[in-house]
């Protein structure tokens, strides 16, 4: 064989163009408490334009989403935010841990048939606690009473802890029952409540149970409370100074009345009356009770409302009395009103005595 042959060949290594995923910068702001639960803020980029600068720098696939694990029941979440080179999130107040997870895909696709892009995944986590966990403290309870009201006195502080400072509310109970409730300046710390006495006819021990509430209030069921108790007794003798007093109203509505609405004499009648209820006032006080709501079922309120009635309005004989000494039926009703609820009072101190 004469021919003669040649052969050449030449080795190149082919390296990807872009050996640099992108860079994920994530940062925090705030306290990591519900009073100030910051943000997360993040920057993306990608600056690697390949060798030769072939024009794949850039992202082609952001994802961002935050997992929540709570720490105070609530249910855990996760929350998928839109996907941005730049931004910021709010974290919401509630306890527990936030990670925050981004992923991000560089722009470099020159290959086809395998992947080309490079990825980088950062996580970043905060764990939000509340910013104030002492309850107020309360101190120096006292429980005054008359007939009329009952007084009741404390101290209550706020530790001042977290961002809102101060006593958000005081509620009182009276044997377990709503009384009132108050919203306090922020800088109150001593209160003075009084209440009327609607317990001055029930003998007997009365618990005050005041609940106080601080004013955190970052999120739902985030203040904080206790309470503190005390007691008041009504005896005998309130519940007859009481009675008195009622008495003593009814004479001097019946003194100023005008004198049109009697029969003449009105005023020896008034002056009559007045006997009348001194007598009765001087019963109540030596605990003649049954006497006394004699006297004024049989005696007094016929002549000032022209009824034979008891407290209940049931009648007693033909249930009217018919020269009643009082003509004006306006000052009837009032009188009847007064006398039924001096009578249902009687039938009380009866019962307890």
């Amino acid at each position: 064989m004469d021919s003669l042959t040649n052969e050449i060949s030449r080795e190149q290594e082919i390296i990807d163009d872009d050996l640099k995923p992108p860079n994920i910068l994530i940062s925090y702001e705030g306290s990591n408490t519900d009073g100030d639960p910051g943000q997360f803020t993040w920057v993306i980029t990608d600056t690697d334009d390949g060798i030769g600068g072939d024009g794949d720098s850039g992202l082609s696939e952001i994802n961002i989403k935050v997992d929540y694990l709570s720490s105070e029941g609530r249910p855990d979440d996760i929350y998928i935010i839109s996907p941005s080179e730049t931004g910021t999130w709010n974290l919401p107040p509630y306890l527990g841990t936030y990670t925050i997870t981004i992923f991000a895909r560089d722009n470099d696709d020159d290959r086809t048939l395998i992947v080309d892009s490079l990825t980088t995944e950062m996580l970043s986590s905060k764990e939000i606690i509340d910013d104030d966990s002492n309850p107020p403290e309360l101190s120096n309870l006292i429980i005054t009473l008359d007939i009329h009201y009952i007084s009741v006195s404390f101290n209550a502080i706020d530790d001042n802890s977290g961002d809102d400072h101060g006593i958000g509310e005081i509620i009182v109970f009276i044997d377990d029952e709503l009384i009132m409730s108050y919203i306090p300046l922020p800088t109150e710390t001593s209160f003075d409540f009084n209440i009327q006495n609607d317990w001055i006819m029930e003998i007997g021990n009365h618990q005050v149970r005041i609940e106080v509430w601080d004013a955190d209030d970052d999120r739902v069921c985030d203040s904080l409370s206790d309470d503190i108790s005390g007691t008041f007794e009504i005896t005998l003798d309130e519940m007859r100074q009481y009675v008195n007093w009622e008495i003593v109203q009814l004479n001097e509505k019946i003194q100023s009345s005008s004198d049109d609405c009697w029969r003449n004499p009105a005023s020896n009648r008034k002056t009559a009356m007045n006997n009348k209820l001194n007598e009765l006032k001087d019963l109540i006080s030596g605990d003649a009770f049954e006497d006394a709501y004699d006297k004024l079922l049989h005696d007094i309120k016929p002549k000032l409302t022209g009824l034979k009635t008891d407290e209940n309005e049931e009648p007693w004989g033909d249930g009217v009395f018919n020269n009643p000494w009082v003509t004006c039926s306006d000052l009837n009703e009032e009188f009847r009103l007064d006398c039924n609820e001096i009578l249902t009072h009687i039938k009380i101190l009866i019962s307890v005595a």
